[in-house]
């Protein structure tokens, strides 16, 4: 199975709309702080009614396309931008070059 498929059968594919929880595990981010960091910071794109946050998924993997990186030579990563590297290389085919 490749990961195309991996990701089109994964349970967060199928879901409308994602709780913090869920977009930190598809992230494979270390707690619920850092995705709160990066919803003040815009560049997690969401919902919010009171305080009811959601996401969908495709809006995070298009918002997150935006960080991938061409370019190795002329990158210099941050404390931030290279955690978004390695999620971007793990759940974005295109970021591998593939």
């Amino acid at each position: 199975m490749n990961e195309n498929e991996i990701l089109s059968n994964n349970v967060y594919a199928t879901l409308d709309f994602l709780t913090k929880e869920h977009v930190r595990d598809m992230l494979d981010l270390g707690t619920i702080r850092t995705v709160d960091g990066w919803i003040k910071r815009g560049i997690l794109p969401h919902y919010k009614v009171g305080r009811w946050v959601r996401f969908k998924r495709q809006d995070i993997l298009d918002h997150l396309e935006k960080y991938r990186v061409c370019r190795q030579t002329n990158w210099h990563p941050d404390r931030h931008s290279e955690k978004l590297h390695n999620v971007a290389i793990r759940i974005l085919p295109a970021a591998r070059g593939n």
